[in-house]
């Protein structure tokens, strides 16, 4: 599977495309599936953008975000402080049993082997 895109900078998160917003029907939708499985914890997201599902998400669990782009990365800095990691998952270093809940979102096109990745 190719990569669709290779740079996330400003450009990208700030296209007609990709329209995101934190109360959004689809991160509430995605929320509220989750809530019925776990109702606290620490969440993590891989590819999170620039967070707002994880704004959502952070009246209910622990959260932290992982993205490739340092925009993204720069950009949540100043809201999640160390809880942003700028990497790639096919190459992070996950712990086993850190989180409660990991969720991805729009993410397995982007990768390169998606299936080692899972």
């Amino acid at each position: 599977m190719a990569i669709v895109r290779t740079k996330y900078d400003k450009n990208y998160f700030e296209t007609a495309f990709y329209r995101e917003a934190k109360n959004s029907q689809r991160n509430r939708n995605r929320l509220r599936e989750i809530l019925k499985h776990k109702k606290k914890g620490k969440l993590l997201e891989i590819g999170c953008g620039k967070g707002e599902f994880l704004k959502l998400a952070m009246g209910h669990f622990d959260v932290e975000g992982m993205d490739i782009s340092e925009y993204a990365f720069s950009y949540l800095r100043g809201i999640l402080g160390k809880g942003i990691r700028k990497a790639n998952i096919e190459n992070a270093d996950l712990k086993s049993g850190n989180y409660d809940v990991i969720v991805v979102f729009n993410l397995l096109e982007h990768l390169k082997e998606p299936r080692k990745v899972i």
